[in-house]
């Protein structure tokens, strides 16, 4: 007799674990393509956007990194200024940001920086360590190329607020806003969670917020951030965050980020229905990453993330 989840978890402990709006049939449908079939272009789609397969995590973070060198570069060239919204995971595509843009001698004065995220406790006091993270992996190794400080956005309960306004302004003023992304495990990206989407009653309104103090974090974004992160260490994690939501981040002109593996060999392979469900579950406020193909910009895909018919003793 075969059975899976579907067949079993009416009854058992998941059944009220997963988020109460996804369409669980209609991920296992999405799960059960081909892997050549991952970069299928889908209807609702925009023109513009496009998804990249890459053999490795390191060209994953090169190209992300190069990616977003260029927009700067090309910013600077055409006399615009330019808003990052910056995320702290991942992390590595900044090595390459900084190679480039000092290889190319371009100075990032006309940079504006917004971290999209950071930790928090119930009353939306950061943690301060995202802050730490950006400034040690990309302000401060850009040294004389850096970002103005005065220029730099933080997630703290006071200013998260002012970054509509802000973008707003730059943009008013002919800048481009560019997002920096990776989608997390539970379709999330920077921390917008999938539950929250029962606090909207439409689109409408989900796409109208733009930020979140202290929201409370699904456990599926905790187990992915122990392991990711804190070496299984889930005690270590705080239970909410202050964060940009979906709102914010579709306001940007161009979206460079995606999913991938988080070590090599392909042993650890969490990301790969983010992956797949990102780009046809089609735009639904129960799944946030759903709706980045509707924006232009690239989608970096690992490419051992497309196949999700191994047996399940290949991984052992």
């Amino acid at each position: 007799m075969k059975f899976g989840f579907l067949e079993t978890y009416k009854g058992s402990m998941l059944e009220d674990f997963y988020p109460a709006g996804w369409d669980l049939k209609k991920i296992q449908e999405i799960c059960s393509h081909k892997p050549e079939e991952i970069t299928e272009r889908q209807d609702f789609w925009h023109e513009d956007f496009e998804p990249v397969l890459v053999k490795t995590i390191d060209e994953w973070f090169v190209k992300v990194g190069h990616d977003v060198a260029w927009e700067i570069r090309k910013a600077k060239e055409n006399g615009q200024k330019i808003g990052l919204i910056l995320p702290v995971g991942p992390l590595g595509q900044y090595e390459w940001l900084i190679y480039f843009l000092k290889d190319w001698g371009v100075k990032c004065d006309h940079v504006y920086g917004f971290t999209m995220d950071d930790w928090a406790d119930a009353e939306g006091n950061i943690s301060g360590l995202f802050r730490k993270s950006i400034e040690d992996y990309f302000y401060n190794p850009l040294g004389e190329y850096t970002v103005p400080e005065n220029q730099r956005e933080y997630p703290t309960r006071e200013n998260l607020p002012t970054y509509e306004e802000k973008i707003a302004k730059l943009q008013e003023e002919g800048g481009k806003v560019v997002l920096l992304y990776g989608v997390g495990r539970p379709f999330h990206v920077a921390f917008q969670e999938p539950h929250w989407a029962a606090d909207y009653p439409s689109v409408e309104e989900y796409k109208k917020d733009c930020y979140r103090i202290a929201g409370k974090l699904h456990p599926i974004s905790i187990e992915m951030n122990s392991i990711v992160t804190y070496k299984s260490n889930f005690t270590a994690l705080p239970c909410y965050a202050n964060t940009v939501t979906m709102g914010l981040m579709m306001r940007s002109d161009y979206i460079i980020g995606g999913v991938r593996v988080d070590y090599e060999p392909r042993h650890f392979t969490q990301q790969a229905v983010p992956a797949w469900v990102t780009l046809r579950y089609g735009a639904d406020l129960w799944v946030p990453s759903s709706f980045l193909p509707t924006m232009p910009g690239k989608f970096y895909i690992v490419e051992s993330l497309a196949d999700l018919n191994l047996n399940r003793f290949d991984l052992i």
